[in-house]
């Protein structure tokens, strides 16, 4: 009797494991819109909750692209299902760093999944989308 209620408890707890983080299968296409440039380069970063409330400042994922006018996208292969955020930053002058003005503001332009116009960095809760099994594709609006 032991040996059967083990052997089943030993059946669930397999069955019941997470699938791998890195599933290569699930894709996040992120859509950056309102770029309206002609150079520079472009980074999107996708964070997770304890990333982006540590200040958006490491991704747990990032891609680079040159900096072009109209729509941009990047494609992130192999992401685990879950809650993530978007941050877009464009480099007008492609210097890698946050120009502010005479004023102390950014001057680049940014970008925050599902934040319409972000004065501020948004909280977690504002930003956040979550990435299901399969495509997975979100819009980004750039704003000064």
């Amino acid at each position: 009797m032991r040996v059967a209620a083990f052997a089943l408890a030993l059946a669930l707890a397999v069955s019941a494991a997470p699938a791998p983080a890195d599933d290569p299968l699930n894709t996040l296409t992120v859509q950056i819109e309102n770029a309206d440039v002609h150079g520079g380069r472009l980074i999107v970063g996708v964070y997770d909750r304890t990333s982006f409330d540590a200040g958006a400042i490491d991704p747990i994922l990032s891609k680079t692209l040159k900096a072009k006018l109209g729509t941009m996208s990047a494609i992130f292969v192999g992401i685990a299902p879950g809650d993530y955020a978007i941050k877009a930053v464009l480099d007008v002058n492609a210097n890698t760093k946050r120009d502010k003005s005479v004023l102390g503001e950014v001057s680049e332009p940014v970008g925050y999944s599902r934040v319409v116009s972000p004065r501020v960095r948004p909280a977690f809760r504002d930003a956040k989308f979550t990435i299901y099994p399969g495509d997975n594709t979100i819009v980004v609006r750039m704003q000064k």
